[in-house]
């Protein structure tokens, strides 16, 4: 398994992490099936990153140790080629490149649509199927026919968490903070069209850089424009440093918040009081206040083989990276082939049943959940209805 890193190690993340499967002798000797995964293994977009690889390894991990892949997989083990994206677009084509140098039959990717948008053009020239849980709703609106997102995009989780906000809470005076680049834009943009749909125009719409670490004028602004609600769209790390700004400056305004707020990872960043009675969107509900027996025992084996309390990034990639070798099974290793059969099939993962639409979107529900003592309840889950993949 090769790692591409361009910065500093972070945690285990760019670290190669040993096979340790205990497949039989003919299938470890068997060449292994390439499949690349161009994340974010340092900066602070590791902590989402780190949550991915956990998904991607556990997945890789199992199979390998069950003799590789059966059916048109020849049970061949699979080798994954990691390469740090850090948080840099620029970095993150330069990862794929390096990966895609090595023929993966197909590559796992970031959740940033920031980093994944540029890559497009890449993996479309090399015929590779990408797999990605980004949003952003405008990556499978590129023409690209080798595109496949796992997570719901920003038309199907944003107005289940804006009509809920507005129609069940009753909130009318609405705020709006996002970060300055795709993911938050694409975010804002939703938000803002499900509003107008309710006859309703926010109040304050206010935005920071990925990096500001001060966001006190753009809190103040909200408050001044009297906001009764403030939706934030943002990363992990400046999301923990609003929600703690905010509290600081007494705003006493709640937040309706993206997923990106409330995974493990990011919860580990704020007090309990920071998020209190907060509402949030999410493709599921979060593996540590999962009832599912199957989840329990899934997030309990990732922790106890990677050291990590998976959130729903792990959890979704896991779905994806099975997916991707269950494809392999059906259809082989072949890249186009794979491609082909990624849009075809369906997949009953254990957040969802995946089944692809005409541009390469595979999740068409999401859940609002509420938080109390950091504890997520789901109050809300919907779908969006969708029109499977027709041959064109």
């Amino acid at each position: 398994m090769k790692t591409y890193a361009f910065g500093r190690a972070f945690a285990w993340g760019v670290t190669t992490l040993a096979f340790t499967f205990a497949a039989s002798a003919s299938a470890a000797d068997k060449e292994p099936i390439k499949v690349g995964a161009s994340i974010s293994l340092t900066s602070d977009m590791a902590i989402a990153g780190l949550q991915q690889k956990a998904g991607i390894q556990m997945a890789v991990d199992q199979i390998n140790e069950a003799g590789g892949v059966p059916g048109k997989g020849g049970n061949r083990p699979i080798e994954v080629i990691y390469g740090d994206n850090a948080m840099s677009p620029t970095t993150a084509v330069n990862a794929l490149n390096r990966i895609l140098s090595d023929r993966p039959v197909a590559v796992l990717q970031s959740i940033r649509g920031t980093h994944v948008l540029p890559q497009l053009p890449l993996l479309q020239r090399a015929k590779v199927a990408g797999l990605t849980i980004s949003a952003t709703k405008k990556l499978t609106e590129q023409g690209n026919d080798y595109i496949f997102r796992f997570y719901p995009n920003d038309s199907v989780t944003k107005p289940i968490l804006t009509r809920f906000v507005v129609e069940k809470l009753g909130k009318k005076k609405v705020g709006v903070f996002y970060s300055a680049e795709d993911y938050g834009s694409s975010g804002r943009d939703e938000i803002i069209k499900t509003l107008d749909e309710l006859g309703i125009e926010p109040v304050a719409v206010e935005s920071h850089q990925p990096t500001d670490k001060d966001f006190t004028a753009q809190l103040q602004s909200l408050k001044s424009a009297g906001a009764e609600v403030i939706f934030l769209q943002t990363f992990e790390a400046p999301s923990a440093l609003i929600l703690k700004q905010a509290r600081q400056l007494n705003l006493d305004i709640p937040f309706a918040l993206g997923v990106t707020s409330i995974g493990a990872s990011a919860q580990k960043l704020v007090e309990a009081r920071d998020v209190e009675g907060f509402y949030a969107e999410t493709a599921v509900i979060d593996p540590s206040f999962s009832t599912d027996p199957k989840v329990k025992t899934w997030a309990a084996e990732i922790e106890k083989r990677y050291g990590i309390v998976p959130d729903y990034t792990a959890l979704i990639d896991y779905d994806a990276t099975n997916m991707l070798i269950k494809a392999i099974e059906l259809y082989g290793p072949d890249n186009v082939e794979l491609a082909k059969g990624l849009r075809r099939m369906s997949y009953d993962g254990m957040v969802t049943t995946y089944q692809s639409d005409q541009t390469g979107n595979m999740n068409h529900a999401a859940s609002v959940i509420q938080i109390h003592d950091k504890r997520h309840t789901e109050v809300l889950r919907d779908s969006v209805p969708f029109e499977p993949y027709a041959e064109k």
